[in-house]
């Protein structure tokens, strides 16, 4: 916690570090992926973009240590509803079950992000 120099209000500092946090995660999903940053939290609608999309959405909401909401994790994401993010874990899910080089992509993904593949869910 602290105060605000300009208005003197407390600021919650622990949902700072949360932004970081997605943020992070965004950029290195995407340097794993070969997309650009901008180009995945935009608006683009290419397939190699949605898919990563589909699997950065999934890796958030599954994070285990910080329960991201669909909704925040739209907001770093051009504002997307949370039904959208829904729309695209379950593509993700059914992605993991129907193209094994989707599959082994997200898993490659997970692997680099978690340094592990304990919670991956679609193996």
């Amino acid at each position: 916690m602290r105060v605000c120099e300009c208005c003197h209000q407390i600021i919650d500092d622990s949902a700072d570090r949360e932004i970081k946090k997605i943020q992070e995660i965004i950029v290195e999903a995407s340097t794993e992926l070969n997309v650009y940053f901008t180009d995945v939290i935009g608006i683009k609608r290419i397939r190699k973009l949605c898919e990563a999309r589909y699997m950065i959405w999934d890796l958030l909401y599954s994070e285990r240590r910080i329960k991201y909401t669909y909704s925040d994790i739209g907001k770093y994401f051009s504002n997307k509803d949370h039904s959208t993010l829904i729309h695209g874990v379950t593509k993700c899910k059914l992605y993991c079950e129907v193209y094994p080089e989707f599959k082994e992509k997200y898993m490659a993904l997970h692997q680099k992000i978690y340094g592990h593949l304990r919670y991956f869910k679609y193996l």
